[in-house]
């Protein structure tokens, strides 16, 4: 997992949203290449949307953790903090929330959501470009798109009026 969460962070949460709308998209014409792909796709974004949701919580935990770790210090020792003897709750919030290690904890917290928002998006857009494929799929099999079909005695009517035209271009080039 630490190898995941490790390339997670290789990119910002805007690198990977870039990223995923590049691969969420399908080309019509290689449907064939673009279905051996999905599985693998959807695998990789599976598992990076999996170390982001961990990650998330781990650094969820972390956050609680130093807050409930600041307030029992606040607690029992409030004037080290400048506060009265009793002091009111609000007060000790208001000290807890100002460490500097609360700060850090919280911030890291609100990177882990970050990219895990981002990453959860990932696995359902996997899933839309998986029913794309199967659409496109149908539209194919449908003879939506068609090949283009030109019969022979079309073909041989537009040679007769090419020559036709060139003929007439040269008498008009001599009649000057």
């Amino acid at each position: 997992m630490k190898k995941l969460i490790d390339k997670l962070y290789e990119k910002t949460p805007d690198e990977w949203s870039q990223q995923l709308h590049q691969e969420a998209g399908i080309n019509k014409n290689r449907l064939d290449d673009e279905a051996a792909e999905q599985s693998q796709l959807f695998s990789n974004w599976a598992s990076l949307a999996a170390a982001a949701h961990i990650d998330r919580k781990e650094a969820e935990r972390n956050f609680d953790e130093e807050k409930a770790r600041m307030d029992l210090k606040v607690r029992k020792d409030p004037g080290m903090y400048g506060l009265e003897d009793k002091p009111k709750e609000a007060a000790i919030k208001a000290v807890v929330s100002e460490s500097e290690m609360v700060k850090k904890a919280y911030s890291e917290f609100l990177d882990a959501y970050a990219y895990d928002k981002v990453l959860a998006v990932a696995e359902k857009a996997m899933e839309g470009r998986k029913t794309m494929l199967r659409l496109e799929g149908d539209l194919w099999l449908g003879e939506y798109y068609s090949t283009t079909n030109i019969r022979e005695e079309q073909v041989d009517r537009f040679r007769e009026k090419s020559k036709d035209l060139k003929k007439k271009s040269r008498r008009r080039i001599k009649n000057g």
